[in-house]
């Protein structure tokens, strides 16, 4: 018998598994929650720029 792995990979491209949209504005929430506004907004904007160069 093998033994289960530690790590599993869920891909999610069109919505079907989760809502992006809603862990999208959960996740802005709790940044802005836990580190402030400011760091939330850099979070982003470094998040955008990666985005934009992969």
């Amino acid at each position: 018998m093998t033994s289960p792995d530690d790590v599993v990979f869920l891909l999610d491209c069109d919505n079907t598994l989760l809502d992006n949209d809603l862990v999208e504005d959960d996740l802005r929430d709790h940044l802005a929650r836990e580190f402030g506004v400011e760091s939330r907004d850099r979070y982003w904007a470094i998040f955008e720029q990666l985005r934009a160069e992969l």
